[in-house]
């Protein structure tokens, strides 16, 4: 029976686990999961290999810059002061910059009790620059939330005549919130029922696509002008909480059934506010299985016969996640016995990430050593592949050591912006090779800018003297045509200031546009993706951003940002 415990019930093969090390020394040794896919030597060549977890802890020699901060923050001495907290994290290896937000700093936010309308202090942020980027997965069992709704008689619309498509009228069924079963197509004009054989839902899931000939479909017939109803269900999509936290990128879901999914299919959700636990260690990012080009399939699997060895005192797991533990059937392994839940056996339920596995009571009918089958329905499972920032991991564990008891300190990845420049260079005379100089103006710059600290401004002069002391550059024309954020740069806490409003619409409460522009930067409606945190504060607190501008008057305490950078919002 040894053999069995090197059996993964998951990848449904036999697996051993072993050591390695790497023969690179340094960050050149590190390689991320699901990389490492051949045996050079030592091991027959019929065995495959693979790393489900990335090969990491491999440093580099300390760079200069790195020690010089690290000396200068060795002078604290108290851990629990501003410095303390600085020196811990700087000694972090690829640690290359830390900001240290504390009670009355301006980002510090997650003091605030909005009962008391004050900040309470006691906490920390521990803002670091730096990255150490690991590639991991998860193993999640998809489907969509139980169904959000059972619509009867709607009205659908007919959008192509001769394949029998009908697209649902309703707004809530998007990618997001898909169709997933329908149960009745009826033309009203012809009093008939089509025969729903084979049918499919394609589009962004808001279309029924009926097989045209069928005959009973054949015989019904359909015009543009029919007027068709349809009985369906559709279900809502949901964010899996990745395990690894923050997420810096999705690079792959592939389903069980589905196979690769594409970019169209997922994206990743970081909804958290970054002066609260968003780009954290304890950050929420995840991911949302959306519809698109028919896929996820989102099919349920009947898993018929899968044999297991009961040993009394052990919880057996079953082979798939995502198991409706209400289908469990389990029998003899001769199929002459069936089983009784809570008599002869227990059920310890999974959840979307983690086995459904079963137990066998020591007074029922089942033997300890005896082979069972069990039969159950199972969702589809999914492989994420994703990126995280494992630097700022390493970091929080040592603060965790060194902090004071009752503090509360967490570390998060700091906010970083791309910068555009435009700007004439005139270099010296004789200088030939433009693109060799440009290249260096452009190293040059970026150091510069890397060694600054978090938080700290960047001046034209300071770019116009760092250009300046590339040779072979004469000066500098001023101004610059261009010296400003990229765009999709993510800008915290944008002070408005107090703007004038005027009235915009009435509803259930009156809703307000600022006459003018009161945002630093320009953006898009909706003040960009709405899968990545967005907000409006007013007095500190948060109001409830709106997808739709005309819905602000749709009750107080709503927002809108526009694209010219005026802001709505919404009082009784």
């Amino acid at each position: 029976m040894l053999f069995r415990s090197y059996y993964n019930k998951v990848t449904q093969r036999y697996e051993l686990n072993v050591a390695v090390e790497a023969l690179n020394s340094g960050s050149a040794g590190n390689t991320d999961s699901y990389t490492i896919k051949t045996i050079s030597s030592g091991a027959d060549s019929d065995f495959l290999v693979e790393n489900p977890n990335p090969v990491e802890f491999g440093t580099d020699i300390e760079p200069n810059h790195d020690l010089a901060a690290r000396t200068q923050l060795g002078l604290y001495a108290d851990t629990g002061t501003e410095g303390g907290y600085a020196r811990t994290a700087i000694s972090v290896l690829g640690v290359q910059g830390v900001k240290i937000e504390k009670a009355g700093d301006s980002l510090m936010w997650r003091d605030y009790e909005s009962t008391l309308q004050e900040h309470i202090g006691g906490k920390v942020d521990v803002y670091i620059q730096g990255v150490k980027i690991r590639q991991v997965s998860d193993q999640i069992a998809f489907s969509y939330s139980s169904g959000t709704g059972g619509i009867s008689g709607e009205e659908f619309s007919i959008i192509n005549v001769v394949s029998f498509q009908f697209k649902s009228n309703n707004s809530r069924v998007t990618a997001h919130t898909p169709i997933f079963e329908v149960s009745r197509v009826y033309n009203a004009t012809r009093a008939a029922a089509y025969d729903l054989t084979g049918y499919q839902i394609i589009g962004d899931g808001d279309t029924v696509d009926l097989n045209e000939t069928l005959p009973t479909n054949v015989s019904i017939g359909l015009a543009s002008s029919d007027i068709i109803r349809v009985d369906y269900k559709f279900r809502s999509s949901d964010v899996f909480v990745l395990k690894n936290q923050p997420v810096e990128n999705v690079v792959s879901v592939t389903g069980q059934l589905s196979g690769p999914l594409t970019p169209d299919n997922y994206e990743l959700v970081k909804l958290q506010d970054p002066v609260q636990e968003g780009g954290s260690t304890i950050a929420t990012d995840g991911i949302r299985i959306m519809f698109a080009n028919n896929l996820p399939v989102t099919d349920f699997q009947s898993i018929i016969d899968e044999s297991h060895i009961l040993i009394q005192g052990i919880n057996e797991p079953l082979d798939k996640i995502g198991v409706d533990i209400q289908s469990i059937i389990v029998t003899s392994s001769d199929k002459t016995v069936t089983y009784v839940r809570d008599a002869d056996y227990t059920v310890d339920p999974g959840d979307q990430v983690t086995a459904t596995s079963i137990k066998m009571i020591e007074t029922g009918r089942i033997i300890s050593g005896q082979t069972v089958l069990a039969s159950y329905v199972a969702i589809e499972n999914f492989t994420v592949v994703y990126t995280t920032n494992g630097l700022l991991g390493d970091v929080q564990t040592q603060v965790d050591l060194m902090k004071h008891a009752c503090a509360d300190a967490i570390v998060k990845r700091s906010v970083q912006n791309s910068i555009d420049f435009i700007m004439t260079i005139v270099p010296k005379l004789g200088v030939t090779n433009f693109e060799e100089l440009s290249s260096k103006i452009g190293t040059a710059v970026s150091n510069y800018i890397t060694q600054l600290d978090i938080g700290v401004s960047l001046t034209q002069g300071e770019v116009v003297h760092v250009i300046q002391s590339v040779p072979d550059v004469d000066y500098v024309v001023l101004p610059f045509i261009k010296m400003a954020k990229s765009d999709g740069s993510f800008i915290v806490r944008d002070d408005v200031g107090s703007p004038t409003f005027e009235v915009y619409n009435e509803g259930l409460a009156t809703a307000y546009i600022t006459v003018a522009s009161v945002l630093s930067y320009k953006t898009i409606d909706k003040g960009g993706p709405e899968n990545l945190f967005r907000g409006v504060f007013e007095d500190n607190l948060p109001l409830v951003l709106q997808s739709d501008p005309l819905d602000v008057a749709g009750g107080a305490g709503r927002a809108y940002i526009q694209a010219d950078g005026r802001d709505r919002k919404s009082v009784m």
